[in-house]
């Protein structure tokens, strides 16, 4: 198993076509380290699975509960993560290289990669 950006791959990945529209809704994306310590912050979600984290800089996002080891309210980082999300408009053909919790880790054709809600694509 190979790691890009902290994130596992298989050695096949599958493909997708964009079919609605998604804007990224982060600019400043939370990015970790494997053994990083995070604070914990409750917050409400439409996605299962995902706590929103903030480092000891400041800077926050979702990170999949996957990931981590939690505590009262705080967690460890149990990989490496990046929160980076794509901006993609409909007929984006995009690759796949991992799903999580509702969304999928994927690479563009001009080879940026970010997270993308798995109900924003048509799996081909």
């Amino acid at each position: 198993m190979t790691r890009e950006k902290g994130i596992p791959k298989s050695g096949k990945n599958s493909f997708c076509l964009v079919v609605e529209e998604y804007r990224s809704a982060f600019p400043d994306p939370v990015i970790t380290r494997e053994g990083e310590e995070l604070k914990v912050i409750p917050r409400e979600t439409d996605w299962p699975g995902w706590v929103w984290c903030v480092r000891e800089n400041g800077n926050g996002g979702w990170v999949p509960t996957n990931y981590i080891q939690l505590n009262l309210n705080s967690c460890r980082m149990l990989r490496d993560y990046d929160a980076t999300e794509l901006t993609v408009k409909v007929d984006d053909k995009l690759t796949i290289l991992a799903e999580e919790s509702g969304w999928a880790y994927c690479k563009t054709g001009d080879n940026k990669i970010g997270w993308v809600p798995l109900k924003n694509v048509r799996k081909f």
